[in-house]
C-alpha cells in the first residue's frame, strides 16, 4: 500500500493487530521506506505515528530521490537528524538527486560546508551532476552555483573539475550552464585549461562524450583556451574532432590561427590520417 500510495490502506492495516510496522519488500525496505522514496509525505506522516517505527533507511531514500517534503517530515516529526559529517553527507546526497528542492531544504535544516569533499574527492556540486539529465535552471546545479563561497574550481581525486562534469552533462540547458561556470571561473583559465589524470580537458571531454555543438563552441569561445591542448595519448582537439566526425567542429579548429594540423598522438596519427581512415 505504501509502494502504490494509498494512504486510507495504509491506516487500516495500521490499525491490525500483530501488524508488523517495520517488515521488509524483496529490497529489504520497510514501508516507510518505500513512501519516503515516492515521496508520498502524506503516508510518510500516517506511518510516523506508529510507535516503534523503524526510521533507518527512510532519509535515505528521500535524499537520493529529492524528496524535499518527506525530508522536512521526517525532520520536523521525527526529528531525525541530518549527517553533516561523514565523507557523503546529507547534502550530497540530496544533490545526487538533482533536485534543487530537496538540496534547500538540507542546507536550511543543517549547518554544512558546501565544498566539503566525499573520499573520492567530489564536492556537493559535483555531485549534482550524478543525474544526467536535471536541468540546469531548475536542478540541483543551479542552486548550488548561486551560493555564496561554492568553489567552481574544485576537483576530484582523478582532477576533473566542475567544467568537466558540465561540459559532458546531458540534461536541458547545457550551454547556459557551461557559459555560467565559465563567467564564475573568472579571468584565469585554471578552469578551462585544466587537466585530468589522463590529461584531458574540458573540452576533450565534451569531444569525448559527443556533447552538443553549441557546448563545444561555447569552450572553444572561452579567453584563455588552448586549442593545441594534447592529452595524455597526444590526442589534440583536432583530432578528438576528427575521430567522432564532427566536421563543422574540425571546421572551426582549423579557422584558429596557430591549430597544428601535424600534430600526432601516441600511435603516430595525425588528424589528417584519421580522417583518411575513416573516410571522413
Amino acid at each position: 500500500a505504501a509502494r502504490k500510495g494509498e494512504p486510507e490502506i495504509v491506516r487500516l492495516l495500521m490499525e491490525v493487530e500483530g501488524v508488523d510496522v517495520n517488515a521488509v519488500d524483496w529490497e529489504g525496505k520497510t514501508a516507510l521506506a518505500l513512501a519516503a522514496r515516492k515521496g508520498r509525505h502524506d503516508i510518510v506522516r500516517v506511518l510516523l505515528q506508529t510507535k516503534g517505527m523503524d526510521l533507518r533507511g527512510a532519509l535515505d531514500e528521500a535524499l537520493g530521490h529529492g524528496q524535499s517534503d518527506v525530508i522536512k517530515a521526517l525532520i520536523q516529526v521525527a526529528r531525525v537528524s541530518l549527517d553533516e559529517e561523514s565523507p557523503c553527507n546529507s547534502l550530497m546526497r540530496a544533490a545526487q538527486s538533482g533536485e534543487s528542492e530537496a538540496v534547500m531544504t538540507v542546507l536550511n535544516h543543517g549547518t554544512f560546508d558546501i565544498n566539503a569533499k566525499d573520499d573520492q574527492g567530489r564536492s556537493a556540486l559535483a555531485h549534482s551532476f550524478c543525474n544526467p539529465f536535471s536541468s540546469f535552471s531548475t536542478g540541483a546545479t543551479g542552486a548550488l552555483l548561486q551560493i555564496p563561497g561554492i568553489d567552481i574550481n574544485s576537483t576530484d581525486k582523478y582532477g576533473e573539475t566542475i567544467l568537466m562534469y558540465a561540459s559532458r552533462h546531458l540534461g536541458g540547458d547545457v550551454q547556459k550552464l557551461v557559459e555560467t561556470i565559465i563567467k564564475l571561473g573568472g579571468p584565469s583559465d585554471i578552469c578551462i585549461n585544466a587537466k585530468d589524470v589522463y590529461g584531458r580537458t574540458a573540452l576533450a571531454h565534451a569531444l569525448l562524450s559527443c556533447a552538443r555543438a553549441e557546448v563545444v563552441r561555447t569552450l572553444l569561445a572561452a579567453e584563455g583556451f588552448d586549442y593545441n591542448c594534447a592529452d595524455a595519448k597526444g590526442q589534440t582537439p583536432l583530432i578528438l574532432a576528427t575521430k567522432t566526425a564532427d566536421a563543422d567542429i574540425v571546421a572551426e579548429l582549423l579557422g584558429f590561427e596557430g591549430i597544428k594540423i601535424d600534430s600526432r598522438d601516441d600511435t603516430g596519427r595525425t588528424a589528417l590520417a584519421y580522417a583518411i581512415s575513416r573516410r571522413h
